[in-house]
């Protein structure tokens, strides 16, 4: 048909052109942004799943059957250098106008990149309220800590320890499964728990990760003393002040002394856990009669011959002074609190290989595991100070003769003066 010389297009035949041409230009739009996207797939690429049943579609999920209507149909995602985004058009012509600005302007938006930081393994063993932080795991493992270590038996109270790497030595595993714990502690419902109990007089028996905590530190520092061969010829001394439930001074007394199963050979020496040639004695003190009487009844239960082999000494005493007549000590536990650290217990420690771990702070604050080591022997202008001095004139303690490590924050009841 002509008008004035031009020629006008039949309706019908200019609309289903233009409707051609309109999605051509929307599939050249189509692949040339495609040709522009990054090649690392995001969220704002349509993408399919492998599996058959679903397809996602702008972080949302479509069931395949719903492909009419104002559904988009997508096919694959494809990572190669171009990066093009192939869509299907075989429906396109379903698609509103709306719905197709819509999926331009999502296809345009410029992909985001989420930084994900994955968090370091963390210590076992850190400054926290006498506790530990979370061990390395898989997101898959349950999580295991101080506090949340309880069992139904010793062995599981064991197990659970070590899956939260408080117990990290075959000797601390050792000798922790073979004190049981149901013998200290007079509710066998309560005794594995992992928190500490009262146990009468203001006092407490510890919780057993920090049991732990403590004989993994002595452990770990009678290792390197007894690898030198004139260390295997003495035997150990060791003294646990604040004794209550006994439940420690036995441990140590089990380190020089294993208890002897019913299998074993008893004509045979067994070998102490420590592997150290000479055994040990243990001392315990309590400024409380009723809870060295405690301890006692508590180790006559399953670790009697502790005390009928002289092993272990329980007796009631100062624990700020120690016992200076049975220096020196090779450890020195202190369960209880100090304000400050004691002088006379630190002299009391062998030169040169002493170890004592102790909580020092206020009642009821801010306290610090606290380890001491002695280095050297005191240097004293008098050569009239005979050696013995050394471990009870605390008159000769100097500063630079120790060494003074903070292990963790943590929380006990006082250390009781007389």
């Amino acid at each position: 048909m002509t008008f004035g010389g031009r020629t006008i297009l039949n309706h019908s035949y200019s609309s289903r052109n233009l409707n051609l041409i309109y999605h051509g230009v929307l599939l050249l739009l189509l692949l040339l942004f495609g040709l522009s996207l990054p090649t690392t797939t995001s969220a704002a690429i349509i993408s399919s799943t492998t599996n058959d049943s679903s397809t996602t579609c702008c972080c949302q999920t479509h069931s395949k059957s719903n492909t009419i209507g104002n559904s988009i149909t997508t096919t694959t995602t494809t990572t190669t250098p171009s990066a093009f985004a192939f869509v299907s058009t075989t429906s396109s012509s379903n698609i509103p106008l709306a719905r197709k600005k819509k999926f331009i302007s999502i296809m345009t938006t410029k992909p985001t990149t989420t930084k994900t930081t994955t968090p370091p393994s963390l210590l076992s063993m850190t400054t926290n309220s006498n506790n530990n932080n979370d061990p390395p795991q898989s997101p898959q493992q349950h999580v295991m800590k101080a506090w949340t270590c309880h069992g139904h038996t010793q062995q599981e109270l064991v197990e659970n320890l070590q899956q939260a790497q408080i117990i990290k030595s075959w000797e601390v595993r050792q000798v922790m499964s073979e004190v049981d714990r149901s013998n200290y502690y007079g509710d066998p419902a309560q005794a594995f728990l992992d928190a500490p109990q009262q146990i009468g007089h203001g006092q407490t028996i510890s919780a057993p990760h920090m049991h732990a905590h403590v004989l993994e530190e002595f452990a770990k520092h009678l290792s390197i003393v007894l690898e030198d061969p004139k260390n295997q010829h003495t035997p150990l001394n060791m003294l646990d002040v604040g004794c209550g439930s006994g439940y420690l001074t036995a441990a140590f007394g089990r380190w020089v002394h294993p208890r002897c199963h019913p299998e074993d050979d008893s004509t045979t020496t067994t070998p102490n856990i420590l592997n150290h040639a000479s055994g040990g004695k243990v001392w315990g003190i309590d400024v409380h009669p009723a809870l060295v009487d405690n301890a006692h009844r508590n180790i006559q239960r399953q670790d009697s011959d502790l005390l009928e082999l002289d092993i272990v000494n329980l007796q009631m005493g100062n624990g700020w002074k120690g016992i200076p007549h049975e220096a020196p000590f090779d450890l020195i536990h202190v369960g209880a609190a100090a304000t400050q650290i004691p002088i006379p217990l630190m002299m009391q420690l062998r030169i040169g290989t002493g170890m004592m771990i102790l909580p020092v702070g206020p009642t009821g604050g801010i306290q610090t595991l606290i380890k001491v080591e002695r280095l050297q022997a005191p240097s004293s202008p008098n050569p009239s100070v005979k050696e013995e001095e050394w471990y009870t004139n605390v008159e000769l303690h100097h500063p630079d003769d120790f060494r003074i490590t903070k292990l963790m924050n943590v929380r006990y009841v006082p250390l009781v003066h007389p």
